[in-house]
């Protein structure tokens, strides 16, 4: 602003309310006046970058925005199908487990749903532990199986005399075996369950 008042408080008025840059009195000064212009136009400057900054800032952080969202869905849909497949093969070992516990029972192998009020008593227990369903089902399926060592003693089982003290202590290791074959066969069942069943 030039301008050929002295008066300060009108300078103070003109920077404060009309957002001048700079106040010059008349007469000026050349040097001054075009340095003013240069200060002027360098900070107009810095104006206009700081705006394309804020701009690109805005438009990038949109961006990232909503690259975020795309991922977070589809992170919760490739979640949600892997729990999809994950119950899908849990029911199928269960479905397995079952089969094979009805194919034990229907050899001989185990008296009439012995394994069934085992995997039930073990999981009324496990709940009242407060296991995780994850752990309750591990437990369930080992107690469905922990007959299973029985096919490797089914030749003793069938003696119609009473067994030795030897071969009571093998018929003993029958959880022992199913372990190993739960272990090499059906690696979704601990085996360490079944030695504690």
């Amino acid at each position: 602003l030039l301008a050929a008042s002295n008066d300060l408080r009108v300078a103070v008025n003109a920077i404060n309310e009309g957002h001048i840059f700079y106040y010059i009195t008349k007469p000026w000064n050349d040097d001054e006046l075009k340095m003013v212009v240069r200060n002027a136009l360098q900070r107009y400057e810095l104006g206009l970058d700081e705006r394309r900054l804020r701009a690109l800032i805005v438009q990038q952080s949109n961006a990232l925005r909503t690259s975020n969202e795309l991922l977070e869905q589809k992170v919760q849909e490739r979640t949600a199908e892997v729990e999809a497949n994950n119950r899908a093969l849990e029911t199928t070992l269960v479905q397995m487990v079952q089969t094979l516990h009805g194919l034990l029972e229907a050899h001989g192998i185990g008296q009439k749903g012995h394994s069934m009020r085992v995997s039930e008593g073990c999981d009324w227990n496990a709940a009242r532990l407060g296991l995780g369903q994850a752990q309750r089902l591990e437990i369930q399926m080992a107690a469905y199986l922990h007959d299973l060592g029985m096919i490797k003693l089914a030749g003793l089982a069938e003696q119609p005399r009473p067994l030795t003290k030897s071969e009571v202590e093998e018929v003993q290791k029958h959880p022992a075996y199913t372990a190993e074959l739960i272990d090499k066969h059906i690696p979704g069942v601990g085996k360490g369950i079944c030695y504690a069943i």
